[in-house]
């Protein structure tokens, strides 16, 4: 790339070849400093412009250094933080809020949000965290929003007095930008099967997703994050899965010809060997903890996300420890990730939830062309 200066032609010429011949120069225009007489007539021809200041211009040719934009990391946490009416202590939120801020993330996908005082102390922790039921209100100059969700089923904000859905995900607005108009809330279909009392409590606290759209780099991402039934080997989560790719696929999501790169986060409830996730991954879905950790057994409690050594897991859900919470994407039509670190955190005494975290850092990247 060259910068041309003059004091009546300013541009910058892109030479696709070693060098560039210009009219009424003596000589080429190389990778060295040029200055030549140009014919003004030729000039103003060339430009197909009339303008007398070109007569004999002087002009400078100085060779610039194309600098490629540095492309944007991305923290990316996970979190089902335990916070329904009954399981949230405020000591162990006031830990917890305090864990969050330590990582420094960018994306903070929570689940299990479902006490309105929990919401109101994250948005008073992240000042721009938003505590409207149907969508998202974001006060001017903070540093973050919140995509929000409550189902409008009649009368369910009194009884839980708190997010319906559970799904909180906060977007860090120094890094980039949350699309107003682009949220999508959805509750599964498919949920408890297993008795009409354990369907009657799942109807309370359903399962589902939230999808939000965030431009990053002046690159647009979907963001999509859920929580899935619990149950080992539990067959309505399938179904879910289902719900959830074709919400990727004819959502607009990864179904178009040219489509963004989406970030999947989550508490799935189904270990990385069990049916659903392997569904997951033929689907497209690069999940960046394996991606990190190909051998996710030689790492700290073997990758384990639900694991009996933390005190919070007991005297309320009897399950294996399992990987059950993610943090991955789909690679879009012209931009994916690559995967820098992938890492179990929130995992020492205090705990801060039943479940550990996972925080992904993923690098923006464009598509390599071959």
């Amino acid at each position: 790339m060259y910068l041309i200066n003059s004091p009546a032609w300013t541009a910058i010429l892109l030479l696709a070849g070693a060098s560039f011949g210009l009219a009424g120069c003596e000589g080429e225009i190389d990778a060295n400093e040029l200055s030549c007489v140009a014919d003004g007539e030729a000039l103003a021809a060339s430009k197909d412009v009339s303008n007398p200041l070109l007569d004999s211009a002087t002009i400078s040719v100085t060779p610039v250094d194309y600098v490629e934009p540095e492309a944007p990391v991305l923290r990316v946490l996970s979190l089902n933080i335990f916070a329904g009416k009954k399981e949230m202590d405020f000591n162990r939120l006031k830990s917890q809020l305090a864990a969050v801020h330590q990582l420094n993330p960018d994306i903070v996908c929570l689940q299990e949000v479902y006490d309105n005082r929990v919401r109101e102390a994250y948005a008073k922790d992240f000042p721009s965290f938003s505590s409207a039921y149907y969508g998202y209100d974001t006060p001017p100059d903070t540093n973050y929003e919140i995509a929000t969700h409550l189902t409008e089923t009649p009368g369910m904000e009194e009884v839980l007095n708190g997010n319906h859905l559970g799904i909180v995900t906060l977007f860090n607005e120094k890094k980039g930008k949350l699309n107003r108009d682009w949220l999508t809330p959805r509750i599964f279909a498919a949920q408890v099967s297993d008795g009409w009392l354990a369907g009657f409590f799942e109807s309370l606290k359903p399962k589902g997703f939230v999808s939000a759209r965030y431009t990053v780099g002046g690159v647009t991402i979907d963001v999509v994050n859920t929580h899935m039934s619990n149950g080992v080997h539990n067959p309505d989560r399938m179904k879910q899965v289902s719900e959830l790719t074709n919400h990727l696929t004819y959502g607009d999501l990864v179904h178009p010809k040219n489509f963004n790169p989406v970030i999947l986060c989550g508490d799935t409830n189904a270990d990385g060997e069990e049916p659903e996730m392997r569904a997951m991954r033929a689907f497209g879905f690069i999940d960046s903890f394996l991606g990190a950790n190909p051998n996710p057994q030689d790492t700290t409690y073997g990758g384990m996300t639900w694991d009996d050594a933390n005190p919070n897991t007991r005297g309320n859900l009897e399950e294996p420890d399992q990987r059950v919470d993610y943090v991955g994407f789909f690679p879009g039509t012209e931009n994916t990730f690559e995967v820098l670190s992938s890492k179990i955190v929130l995992d020492e005494a205090p705990h801060v939830s039943d479940h550990y975290g996972v925080l992904s850092e993923l690098k923006l990247i464009k598509k390599k062309r071959f």
